[in-house]
């Protein structure tokens, strides 16, 4: 009998590359897979009768446990480098109701996360664990990119969700919600208009071309204004894969974030445009990053200063101690094998060890297909709200040929990175 697991990225931007790859490991282990999102992940629980759901989002483990008790449920998080208080292990522990006993393993990124879970729920749940580290590095690890030369522009990278989210929704409803998020609000207004100054000023006084690629929560038709404004000048990328837009870029431009990463490991500058702004940057706060600002990016402290830094040739910083010890922590990296191959084998462990039972039904492979064409159908023309970027379809979203490499190179255990 070939296993069912049904796979949910919940972004496309953020979770499709590695749940693509995920999902072909596990093919290649002998299971029948499905890749869902948002749209139709309840539909396949109910009617495709999965032995397994490989969830990315805390909120949907009671959900998959309620639709089908039958079945094995694993945690692989979308995002597995928060500090404690914004981790899943925190979330998992604010539902209550012993929903950590519904998961029946944990595909972790780091030791850094498995820390967290065991401080909140004991050590009783260690045998859940599994580290694995962090998939999306996957996509740098076992992938050889285009020669340095080809890199043209200027990346600039999103983190204004708050300020222009997919579905719309008005900025005021985050006031309203939570009105002490005003600081924050604020320091997110101050970094988006600084981004614009200095898009403004790169186009108007250098040859570099700017790209820009929106947070997976933001909406890339809210930068659309950027091409009218500069033609032919700024391009807006939402494609799959954050670290392929990364190593096509001269440059890095953004606040302290975790994007810091990808640019990291491919050896591309960053410039923190945090210290151009005279207020702290309270948004790092909330990431492990802080520290990295000093030594792992440039830090102009003006508009003068940074486009004296474009006129010349930057260098990336190769080798931070601070983001060594930290990608090793957090995320496993470096360690051998791949971390989506790691997931992949945890899941298989799982299913090799029984009591996979679901309860429900199977119908056929063509029924759930046809109902899930109807479906996207009517999200994609009818249903405003459910944006492109949640809205993932096997027969409509096509996967570049590059990824064939990667798998094949996760399979073999091949890294191309060094």
């Amino acid at each position: 009998m070939k296993f069912r697991v049904v796979v949910r990225a919940y972004s496309l931007r953020r979770d499709i590359a590695s749940g693509y790859l995920f999902s072909e490991a596990l093919r290649s282990m002998g299971c029948k897979t499905y890749l869902s999102c948002v749209r139709n992940f309840d539909i396949l629980l109910k009617y495709w009768a999965p032995h397994a759901a490989v969830i990315n989002t805390t909120g949907k483990i009671n959900h998959a446990r309620m639709h089908d008790p039958g079945i094995r449920v694993l945690q692989w998080p979308g995002e597995g480098a928060q500090l404690a208080q914004f981790s899943d292990a925190n979330w998992i522990s604010r539902q209550g109701d012993g929903t950590i006993d519904k998961v029946d393993r944990l595909l972790l990124w780091g030791e850094h996360t498995r820390r967290i879970f065991l401080d909140k729920f004991g050590t009783g749940i260690d045998s859940k664990i599994r580290v694995c580290g962090n998939p999306r590095l996957d996509l740098v690890k076992f992938r050889k990119f285009p020669d340095p030369s080809e890199r043209k522009s200027v990346g600039f990278i999103g983190r204004y969700a708050f300020l222009n989210y997919y579905d719309k929704r008005a900025p005021a409803s985050e006031l309203i919600m939570s009105p002490d998020g005003v600081s924050r609000m604020k320091i997110l207004c101050e970094q988006f208009a600084q981004m614009v100054k200095i898009i403004d000023k790169i186009v108007e006084k250098t040859s570099l071309n700017v790209s820009i690629r929106p947070h997976p929560l933001e909406a890339p038709e809210g930068y659309e204004k950027f091409k009218t404004k500069h033609p032919g000048r700024v391009t807006v990328d939402a494609g799959f894969d954050f670290a392929d837009w990364v190593a096509r870029q001269k440059l890095i431009v953004t606040p302290a974030s975790s994007s810091f990463i990808e640019p990291y490991l491919l050896r591309i500058p960053i410039v923190n445009t945090d210290h151009m702004l005279e207020n702290e940057n309270t948004m790092a706060k909330r990431e492990i990053l802080t520290s990295f600002d000093e030594g792992t990016s440039y830090r102009p402290r003006s508009m003068d200063e940074l486009l004296e830094m474009l006129s010349g040739e930057l260098k990336a910083d190769t080798n931070s101690e601070v983001m060594n010890k930290y990608l090793a922590d957090v995320h496993n990296w470096p360690s051998e094998g791949s971390a989506i191959m790691k997931a992949a084998e945890g899941t298989l462990e799982v299913l090799n060890e029984g009591n996979c039972q679901p309860s429900g039904g199977k119908f056929p492979d063509f029924i759930i297909d046809a109902l899930d064409r109807i479906r996207f159908f009517r999200a994609k023309h009818f249903a405003g709200c459910n944006h492109e970027n949640f809205n993932y379809r096997h027969s409509y979203h096509k996967f570049p040929a590059y990824f064939g490499e990667i798998l094949e190179n996760m399979l073999k255990n091949k890294p191309v990175w060094k």
